[in-house]
C-alpha cells in the first residue's frame, strides 16, 4: 500500500481537517477511489467507531471534489465512474445534518458534536517503515500494514470546554508524551503507574497497551504491572473508563487498571503510600490549565514522589511562563 493512501486513512480516522490532508496526485484516480471505498467507506472499525457526521461530510466533500477533478484530467482508456456508494454516503450525510435540528444548531451557533477518533502507533520493538519503506513493499496490503500497528480509539469532545471541564478532549501534550513513552517503554512496563488528570484516557490507553505488549509473552499478561487513572471530575473519569474498555482497544484486556476520583486540594499525606497504590512512577500530561491549581498539584506530586522515592514525569504545554515558573518553584 502506498504511504500516501495510508496517511489518508490515518487522517480520516484522526479527524484531520480536510484542508490539511494531501491528495495523492501521483496515483491513479481509480487507485485512490478503490482505497477509499474499501478502507474508509466500508471499514468495519470506522463504521462502528465513526467520526462525527460533520467531519464525515467535510471529508467526503473534499474527496469527491478531488476524485472528480482528477478523473476529468486523466486520459482513461476505459470507462470509470465514481462508485454511487460515495455519492449516496455524502447525500445521506447532507440530509441527516439538514434534518437534525440539534445538529443544525451546533453547526451554526454551537460547538461541534462529540466524535470517535482513532490514532495509529507502532510499538518500539517493531520495524518502523519510512515512506520509502512502505512504497518499496507495494505487495503489502493494508491489512498486513495495519497488523504492525496498535490503535487507540476514544470518544471525546471537540470543544475546548464542555460541562465545565477541559478534560473531555485530548490535548497535544498527551500526544507528545505518549510518543515519548512509546520510545521509552521501560518507564511504565512491569511498574505501578499512577496518572494524574487522566482526561478521556488517551495516555492511559497507551500505557496499558505498552504494559501488555512489552510486559509478557502472554497476550494479556502484564507481569505485575498496575495502572491507576485519576481525575478530579467524575464525568471525565467515567468517559475515561468507557474509552479504556472499548473492545477495539488493547487496554480493554489489561487485568489491573483502577480508576479513582482525586481532588488535588484534598489529598491525604499517606494517600500514595497506601499498599494498594504505592506507585513506581507518576505521570501527568497538560495538567496545569490555570494558576490556582499549581499549589495543590505541586503538593500532590510531592506526596507521590516522597512516598517511596517515586519518579514523576509531567508533560506540559507552556501557555504562560509565569505559571510554569510558579509550578517549578512549588515543587
Amino acid at each position: 500500500v502506498d504511504a500516501a493512501l495510508f496517511n489518508l486513512l490515518r487522517g480520516y480516522a484522526a479527524l484531520t481537517p480536510p484542508a490539511r490532508l494531501k491528495y495523492p496526485l501521483h496515483l491513479s484516480t481509480q487507485e485512490v477511489h478503490d482505497f477509499l471505498i474499501t478502507n474508509v467507506l466500508c471499514s468495519d472499525h470506522l463504521h462502528t467507531y465513526s467520526p462525527s457526521a460533520e467531519y464525515q461530510k467535510s471529508f467526503w466533500k473534499w474527496a469527491i471534489s478531488h476524485l472528480e477533478r482528477n478523473l476529468d484530467c486523466e486520459d482513461n482508456g476505459h470507462a470509470f465512474e465514481i462508485d454511487e456508494r460515495v455519492y449516496h454516503k455524502y447525500t445521506t450525510l447532507l440530509s441527516h445534518l439538514d434534518n437534525d435540528v440539534s445538529t443544525q444548531v451546533a453547526r451554526h451557533v454551537g460547538p461541534p458534536t462529540e466524535s470517535y477518533i482513532t490514532h495509529f502507533w507502532k510499538p518500539l520493538d517493531r520495524f518502523h517503515p519510512s515512506v520509502s519503506d512502505i512504497n518499496s513493499n507495494g505487495n503489502k496490503d493494508i491489512r498486513q500494514l495495519l497488523s504492525t500497528y496498535q490503535s487507540i480509539t476514544l470518544r471525546e469532545s471537540r470543544t475546548t470546554i464542555e460541562a465545565g471541564t477541559t478534560g473531555l478532549r485530548t490535548w497535544r501534550a498527551s500526544h507528545v508524551f505518549a510518543q515519548y513513552l512509546i520510545h521509552h517503554p521501560k518507564l511504565v512496563v512491569r511498574r505501578h503507574v499512577f496518572e494524574l488528570g487522566c482526561g478521556v484516557g488517551f495516555l492511559g490507553i497507551v500505557v496499558a497497551a505498552l504494559q501488555i505488549v512489552h510486559g509478557s509473552d502472554d497476550a494479556v499478561g502484564v507481569d505485575g504491572a498496575r495502572l491507576w487513572l485519576s481525575d478530579g471530575s467524575a464525568p471525565v473519569l467515567a468517559r475515561c473508563k468507557s474509552n479504556v474498555e472499548l473492545e477495539c482497544n488493547l487496554s480493554s484486556k489489561h487485568p489491573a487498571i483502577h480508576y479513582t476520583e482525586l481532588d488535588w486540594t484534598n489529598v491525604s499525606a499517606d494517600y500514595f503510600s497506601n499498599a494498594n497504590i504505592n506507585p513506581d512512577i507518576v505521570l501527568g500530561a497538560d495538567v496545569i490549565f490555570e494558576p490556582s491549581i499549581v499549589p495543590p498539584l505541586a503538593r500532590t506530586i510531592r506526596l507521590a514522589v516522597h512516598a517511596r522515592h517515586t519518579d514523576a514525569l509531567i508533560a506540559l504545554t507552556v501557555r504562560n511562563e509565569d505559571t510554569l515558573n510558579a509550578f517549578l518553584s512549588a515543587l
